[in-house]
């Protein structure tokens, strides 16, 4: 049964972070002053207490690569 079927849903892995002019994703397990990594292999020094908003563009390479993880069964 998956978690669709149970009525539960699973916990996020990701979520979305502006940076460098991209909305990119970063674990969500980060804390602000966490240095870091997107998705997409950029380094992250020290992840701010800000959250993504919806004035960047998605980065590609972070959305296909949560999608493949998606895919792949892991959390989204």
């Amino acid at each position: 049964m998956n978690t669709i079927e149970s009525g539960t849903r699973a916990p996020r892995l990701y979520r979305w972070y502006s940076h460098a002019g991209e909305r990119h994703a970063i674990a969500r397990a980060l804390a602000a002053g966490d240095p870091g990594e997107t998705l997409c292999e950029e380094s992250i020094a020290s992840v701010s207490a800000i959250l993504a908003v919806g004035f960047y563009p998605t980065c590609r390479k972070c959305s296909e690569e949560w999608g493949k993880q998606i895919a792949q069964g892991n959390t989204s």
